[in-house]
């Protein structure tokens, strides 16, 4: 039991706090089948069955009921007690997060105080009853930006220590404190000691900034190159010593723009200090230990739609995974595993595009150099998240650098959500050598043969010379892109208009060997092959219809605004 209450599981992109909630629920069932439930005396809840159904904590007794609590019964009192004081330990000591969104971390923090309140309770103090005090556990979850960090995970902390009165220990117990402050007024003054001690820490470690002597450093070695030469120098020389002032110039370039954002402190305004951020992932010397778990579904966009250079520069330099064109999961998976104690888990749930596209070979050789790969679930013909048409996959990754072998199984239209992983991978899956070349190909024998043998015929995509920066834009798809019928009647009306309505494919009627055509046409015009769509009344007859359909609702939403404003 107390080894299960010390484990320190981190969720760094947390959102609505969805992983948290889950593991919470999870981590008091396994103790339940595992005997070591305790109620505040010590005594097992044997009599009880817990569960998690649906992704809620069941609790049924031994005649098969649901557990409802009733204060007047001793025996009921005690069952709720333990399940609120369980779950106040558990979100205490095991569960952190981090989120760059304020109102998420909002959110994070509502869901686990309902948590506590499903189990409150009611008790006798003053003679009137009252319900038990919830904990202040908002603590544990911080508002930033995971990826951005002002100081190193193994910057030194122990001059900070030196310089002033507070400890690490001094740190903890400032946050246990807060977390059961017994007035808003011991609240505030823990809420000041730790900013002391955190500010502390900062001021610290700013004072030491390898940025500059790094900055001095290759200014030195330009000045050295641009000196004036004893002897005349070759052309192939002299081309190479330009090449090198040039690379080193860009770098100092790029530090300069980085020691400005430091300074003028716009690049971390949002900056979590993983630092020192968490004392309890800290050991008694303020080294950073790191979390056992990290786990969730960190956000996905490409990083080329990153419009501050500064922060674009910053992700650069401090994340090997990093590439223009790469999703930014990618730095999610490297900043996981930094967070991580040695040993420790990383499991995330994200598009599995990086097993398939150029971007993701640094993300694999990251992995394959610092972390190894325990399962792998592919995730291709289902879709997980309603509102993303994203194909996703779960691996879970140890921070272990060994070459085994790891499970990989992919699922198929007739997997039911829900069911045991377990038993999925008992049956459905196949053992996976780690590649020593980036390359990961995720398939039985037969897919890989097929692979094989498409490459001796053909040529790679990524070895033509194709920029490809969006697919079809219409300006508004409503009129432009057609379903069936419409074409039928269009090509009844004027068979000239086949000559510029084409069949398309969306990302979503892709599979891996074949496409699923969905009936779906564009009207497209090409000037560059005098396709001019005014020669084609059909389909000028219908767009106009169109246009004035959309004028029409446009201004009776104008007017229902103007009177509601009105």
């Amino acid at each position: 039991n107390t080894i299960i209450n010390s484990l320190k599981i981190c969720d760094p992109a947390v959102g609505s706090g969805h992983f948290l909630v889950s593991s919470l629920n999870e981590i008091i069932a396994i103790k339940s089948e595992l005997k070591i439930l305790l109620d505040r005396s010590g005594k097992t809840l044997k009599d009880y069955q817990v569960e998690v159904v649906n992704d809620e904590l069941v609790v049924i007794d031994d005649d098969g009921k649901l557990f409802e609590y009733n204060p007047k019964s001793k025996e009921s009192q005690r069952i709720q007690e333990t399940f609120f004081h369980e779950k106040q330990t558990i979100i205490e000591n095991c569960l952190f997060g981090v989120d760059i969104n304020s109102n998420s971390v909002k959110i994070c923090r509502l869901r686990l105080w309902i948590e506590l309140l499903k189990n409150a309770y009611y008790r006798v103090k003053s003679n009137c009853t009252e319900l038990e005090t919830l904990p202040n556990i908002d603590i544990n979850i911080k508002c930033g930006n995971s990826l951005i960090s002002r100081f190193a995970l193994n910057a030194d902390l122990k001059q900070a220590l030196n310089k002033n009165k507070h400890s690490i220990d001094s740190y903890r117990n400032a946050v246990q404190t807060y977390r059961n402050a017994e007035s808003k007024k011991q609240k505030r003054e823990m809420e000041r000691l730790i900013k002391d001690i955190k500010g502390s820490f900062k001021t610290t470690l700013q004072g030491i900034d390898p940025n500059k002597t790094k900055l001095r450093n290759l200014e030195g070695e330009v000045y050295d190159l641009e000196q004036p030469l004893l002897f005349e120098e070759t052309k192939a020389a002299k081309k190479a010593r330009e090449q090198k002032i040039a690379k080193l110039s860009n770098e100092i370039d790029k530090l300069r723009i980085e020691i400005e954002d430091i300074e003028s402190g716009r690049l971390y305004e949002n900056a979590l200090e993983w630092r020192f951020e968490f004392p309890e992932v800290l050991n008694n010397e303020g080294d950073f230990v790191g979390f056992d778990v990290v786990i969730g579904n960190p956000p996905y966009f490409s990083l080329s739609k990153i419009k501050e250079k500064y922060q674009a520069v910053y992700f650069e330099n401090n994340y090997q995974t990093y590439t223009k064109g790469s999703d930014i999961y990618c730095l999610f998976y490297e900043k996981g595993s930094c967070v991580l104690r040695s040993k420790g888990f990383l499991i995330y749930i994200t598009s599995n595009s990086w097993l398939k596209t150029i971007y993701g070979d640094s993300l694999k050789k990251y992995l394959i150099e610092n972390m190894q790969p325990k399962t792998l679930l592919n995730i291709e013909d289902v879709q997980i998240f309603e509102e993303a048409t994203v194909e996703s996959n779960i691996i879970t990754l140890k921070k272990n650098k060994a070459n085994e072998s790891f499970n990989v199984a992919s699922l198929t239209n007739n997997y039911t959500i829900g069911s045991s992983l377990d038993e999925y991978f008992n049956k459905s899956c196949f053992e996976f050598k780690i590649p020593s070349a980036s390359e990961w190909i995720i398939g039985n024998e037969k897919t890989g043969k097929l692979k094989q043998k498409i490459e001796l015929i053909s040529k790679p995509l990524k070895d033509f010379k194709l920029t490809i920066n969006f697919g079809i834009k219409t300006g508004y798809n409503e009129a432009f892109i057609i379903n069936e019928q419409t074409k039928d009647q269009l090509f009844a009306e004027s068979p000239s208009s086949a000559e510029i309505i084409k069949p398309i494919l969306r990302g979503r009627d892709l599979k891996k060997y074949s496409y699923d055509f969905k009936n779906q046409w564009a009207i497209c015009t090409f000037p560059s092959l005098n396709l001019d769509i005014k020669n084609y009344p059909a389909i000028m007859a219908y767009l106009e219809r169109i246009g004035r359909k959309r004028l029409e609702q446009a201004g009776t939403e104008g007017s229902r605004k103007k009177t509601n404003n009105q």
